[in-house]
């Protein structure tokens, strides 16, 4: 089956994350759709995230992990990104988690082969739910419509856009352009390789559900 096999390439980011890192790799353990493969990217931790990281890619083959000096998240995104071999590429914080059901709400919206798939999520602080930034519609763009995906997200809800995560990037677009997250940077970052990316797209789509 080729690329179906790993239609998804989830990638995480990894430093010092002990507290939060089994909630978010037990989330994509619990997903109703299980072709995916999870690249785990330890940026030089100090604590015991290295060896959480190496437990999941012993016992489960989706999982791999690569170790590396600390460079921060950019590098350890951009090592991610190097490695991934799905259709789609999601980003992942270590400190989030998916809800049961994302993998296959957003791989239904994959059908048309969009250059990237929008979805929402909820914010919390702590354990105190903050709020929800969701889609205005689930819905397919093609070329002629991308006005229309502008309409419908950027200017309806720009917050959709703060970060990288929530969303499936084709992996071609990425490798085509040679997008990359600025390593230089240390402050919205990942805002920036959301529009450069979003800047090189021929179609789009949405999902009106927090993932």
């Amino acid at each position: 089956m080729g690329m179906d096999k790993n239609k998804i390439s989830i990638i995480i980011p990894v430093y010092n994350a002990e507290k939060f890192l089994d909630v978010c790799l037990s989330s994509i353990l619990d997903q109703d759709m299980h072709s995916y493969e999870v690249i785990l990217v330890d940026d030089g931790s100090t604590d015991s995230s290295p060896l959480i990281c190496n437990r999941y890619s012993a016992t489960d083959s989706r999982f791999r992990t690569i170790h590396k000096r600390n460079g921060g998240v950019s590098s350890a995104r951009n090592a991610g990104v190097a490695l991934a071999q799905g259709e789609y590429v999601m980003f992942v914080d270590s400190d989030d988690a998916l809800s049961p059901d994302a993998l296959s709400i957003f791989s239904a919206q994959t059908q048309e082969h969009p250059d990237i798939v929008i979805g929402g999520f909820n914010i919390y602080q702590g354990e105190i739910p903050f709020g929800t930034i969701i889609p205005f519609e689930s819905e397919f763009y093609p070329f002629a419509g991308l006005s229309e995906f502008f309409d419908a997200t950027m200017h309806r809800c720009g917050e959709l856009f703060r970060g990288p995560w929530a969303k499936l990037y084709r992996l071609s677009v990425i490798r085509k352009h040679s997008l990359h997250f600025d390593e230089s940077l240390s402050y919205a970052e990942d805002k920036l390789f959301v529009y450069q990316f979003v800047n090189n797209i021929t179609s789009a789509a949405s999902v009106d559900v927090p993932v």
